[in-house]
C-alpha cells in the first residue's frame, strides 16, 4: 500500500526467519523480486520454495526456472548446471532437463559430461530414427573430440543393433577397425559392406579388399585367391557385363 517495495522484502524475509517453510512469504518474495528484477535473489527464492512444496511436478518446475533465470540472465553456467542436475535427482527420466544439460555441456565443450547425457538420451527418446541420431553425435564426439576410437567402435555398433543395415554405420566402423588394425572385425564389416552397397562396381572394390585383407593381415594366400577367383568370375559373367 505504500509503495515501499524494499521494506516490503525486508519484512516478508524476516518472516522466512521466524517460519522458514512459510510459503505465503516465499511467493510475496517472489513477486517483489519479478518487479524489481533482483534475477539473483528470484532465482534463490525458487530454490527455498522447491523445499516449501511436496508435488514433484512442481518442484521440477521451480527448479527450471531457477535455472533458466542462472543460465540466460546472469550467466552462471555452473550453477545452472547443478539445479539441471537436481532435477535428474528428482527424475531421471526427464528429457527437459537431459537437453538443456546438452546445450550446456556443448557450449562449454564438456566432452567426458556431454557423453553421459547422449547415453541417457538414448534410452529416453523412443523410436530408433532417433535413437540413431543421438547415436551418431555420440560416436563422433568420440571419434573427433574424445579420440577414444573403442567407445566410437562400440557406440556405431549399437545403431546396427537398431538398424542392421544402416550403411553410414557400417562404412564408420570400416574406418576405425582399419585404424585400430582389428583386422578380423574389419573383414566381417567389408563383407557386410558387399552385401549393402548398391553399386556393382562398388561391391568389386570391397571383395577386392576382402582378399587382400586375407594377404596382408590375416595370412591366408588360399581364401585370397579363392576369393580372387569368385571376384574374376562375377566380372565375366553376362549379368555383371
Amino acid at each position: 500500500q505504500l509503495q515501499d517495495l524494499e521494506r516490503a522484502v525486508r519484512h516478508y524475509r524476516e518472516v522466512l526467519t521466524i517460519d522458514p517453510m512459510n510459503l505465503e512469504a516465499a511467493t510475496c518474495l517472489e513477486a517483489a523480486y519479478q518487479i524489481s528484477e533482483n534475477y539473483a535473489d528470484l532465482a534463490a527464492i525458487y530454490l527455498k520454495k522447491v523445499e516449501m512444496v511436496a508435488d514433484l511436478m512442481e518442484q521440477k518446475e521451480l527448479l527450471f526456472k531457477a535455472s533458466q533465470i542462472y543460465e540466460e540472465l546472469l550467466e552462471n553456467t555452473d550453477r545452472a548446471i547443478e539445479v539441471y542436475l537436481r532435477i535428474l535427482e528428482i527424475d531421471e527420466d526427464d528429457i527437459r532437463a537431459i537437453t538443456q544439460l546438452e546445450g550446456v555441456y556443448l557450449r562449454l565443450e564438456r566432452w567426458e559430461e556431454l557423453q553421459d547425457v547422449y547415453n541417457r538420451k538414448v534410452d529416453l527418446v523412443s523410436s530408433p530414427d532417433e535413437k540413431k541420431e543421438v547415436l551418431y553425435v555420440l560416436g563422433a564426439m568420440y571419434e573427433r573430440e574424445l579420440k577414444d576410437v573403442r567407445k566410437a567402435i562400440n557406440t556405431y555398433q549399437r545403431i546396427l543393433e537398431f538398424d542392421p543395415d544402416d550403411f553410414q554405420a557400417v562404412q564408420r566402423l570400416d574406418i576405425l577397425f582399419t585404424e585400430a588394425g582389428e583386422w578380423a572385425d574389419l573383414l566381417s564389416v567389408l563383407e557386410r559392406e558387399v552385401q549393402l552397397v548398391q553399386d556393382p562396381d562398388e561391391a568389386v572394390s570391397y571383395k577386392y579388399r576382402v582378399a587382400e585383407l586375407y594377404v596382408r593381415h590375416l595370412d591366408d594366400v588360399t581364401r585370397a585367391v579363392e576369393r580372387s577367383e569368385e571376384h574374376t568370375s562375377e566380372l565375366q559373367s553376362p549379368n555383371t557385363i
